[in-house]
């Protein structure tokens, strides 16, 4: 589980990119938080999802259960791009494609947090 520090340092670095793009607007910065993104991928195609916000990854981070977090996660990002879906859906599908959801959309969470080195 990530510590509240390390979250903080997180989002402070997002924060600071975010300001070399210009003048900080947190009215924006919710709003984008509702734009349907997309990504296309070789063998599950164009996948649309939203960003997680920050408590939805307060919630995320607090279930201890590494697959259930993962399964938790992809709901939440998916449900903005696709409303009536169930995170029962999402435990229903083929393990191989939970899997590559799980890699390409935790790809879209990590590339705004820093790089951290192991001691």
């Amino acid at each position: 589980m990530i510590s509240e520090d390390q979250l903080w340092q997180r989002a402070s670095k997002h924060f600071d990119e975010e300001q070399s793009k210009g003048n900080f607007d947190p009215f924006e910065t919710v709003e984008d938080a509702k734009v349907v993104r997309m990504i296309k991928d070789e063998k599950l195609g164009v996948i649309r999802y939203g960003a997680l916000t920050y408590k939805e990854s307060r919630e995320c981070n607090a279930i201890v259960d590494k697959e259930e977090r993962t399964v938790r996660t992809i709901f939440l990002m998916l449900k903005k791009a696709y409303p009536k879906l169930t995170q029962q859906d999402v435990e229903e599908m083929p393990v191989e494609k939970v899997a590559r959801l799980g890699m390409l959309l935790g790809e879209r969470i990590r590339s705004f947090l820093p790089k951290t080195t192991s001691p």
